[in-house]
């Protein structure tokens, strides 16, 4: 399993009411996301969820151009970001053929969001698994 202690940027997918709780409800989530940069990667709906305000920056497949998995969507948000070192970056999210898969195409390493517990029959790769967000921050303060 691969350090995150050069971990710079925190990639999200995840659904917008959930993560809208998690971050107002538990103040030990957001004061540790505070040491990081937040992007989302998602679609058109993080703009309804009135999330805008929590991330630094968000990309939207539709503005991009490319889906998840696809690594040219990844090359247009590592360019935004304006850094394409692998190792600063953890993708994190919900869906493990978008999310995880994506991580997968351009090496960064990545997080599964499964608080249904769900198996992964996959061969995917998933760096971490968690099925609450607090345990999110023992991955980045290890």
């Amino acid at each position: 399993m691969k350090k995150v202690t050069s971990i710079k940027y925190l990639l999200w997918d995840i659904d917008g009411t959930l993560l809208n709780f998690e971050l107002a409800e538990d103040k030990a989530i957001h004061s540790c996301f505070c040491d990081f940069k937040l992007g989302n990667c998602t679609n058109e709906m993080l703009e309804k969820s009135g999330l805008n305000e929590v991330f630094d920056d968000v990309f939207i497949s539709e503005e991009i151009g490319f889906e998840k998995p696809s690594v040219d969507y990844y090359k247009k948000v590592f360019q935004r970001i304006g850094s394409n070192n692998s190792e600063e970056y953890l993708m994190i999210g919900d869906s493990l053929t978008s999310d995880m898969q994506g991580g997968n195409n351009v090496g960064i390493m990545t997080c599964w969001f499964n608080p249904r517990e769900k198996k992964n029959d996959t061969n995917i790769r998933v760096d971490y698994e968690i099925s609450d967000l607090k345990e999110i921050i023992g991955i980045l303060l290890n």
